[in-house]
């Protein structure tokens, strides 16, 4: 609880990012990432972000895999990043000082740098109000939705449980 109320406060000026896993059979996202699912106060400013990797120019054009965990239950906060083969500074194998990995953990920063972009160009954003234009905007044009999200301006977005918003756009 003591966590939870910690991560609740940060929401009031930051985005909470999360990688969902990456276990391409699980239906549901880990157990971090789907904190907004048992504390709802959490989900006002938190992201789920999945791996996924495309192939081509485009989501529409394009193939696309998920790799990782579908979002299940946290569908309508999870969204989708290509996080395959992203070099990093974390270190590598036989000595050398960048490595390309695959993952959701590679994926959730570029989410969040869509955060920080997103951040910049609207600085009167409450995050809240950054979260909802990420979720919104997501390419969803490559899976069936079966639901959708109403946001604040009135705005909906389909989503589904496999691929939650789609993939950051």
């Amino acid at each position: 609880d003591a966590y939870a109320t910690a991560l609740n406060n940060f929401q009031s000026t930051g985005v909470i990012v999360r990688a969902a896993g990456n276990n391409p059979s699980a239906t549901e996202v880990g157990g971090l990432a789907g904190m907004p699912l048992i504390y709802s106060d959490l989900a006002e400013a938190w992201l789920t972000v999945g791996w996924l990797s495309v192939q081509g120019s485009d989501a529409t054009s394009s193939t696309v895999t998920r790799q990782g965990n579908q979002c299940g239950l946290a569908a309508k906060f999870c969204i989708f990043a290509d996080g395959t083969w992203i070099t990093s500074g974390i270190g590598g194998y036989n000595g050398s000082m960048y490595w390309s990995y695959g993952g959701s953990s590679m994926a959730a920063p570029i989410v969040s740098g869509g955060v920080a972009l997103l951040s910049e160009a609207f600085p009167n954003h409450t995050p809240e109000q950054l979260v909802d234009r990420i979720l919104a905007t997501a390419d969803n044009t490559f899976f069936t939705t079966t639901d959708t999200l109403t946001f604040a301006n009135g705005i909906t977005h389909g989503y589904n449980s496999e691929y939650g918003q789609g993939i950051l756009d």
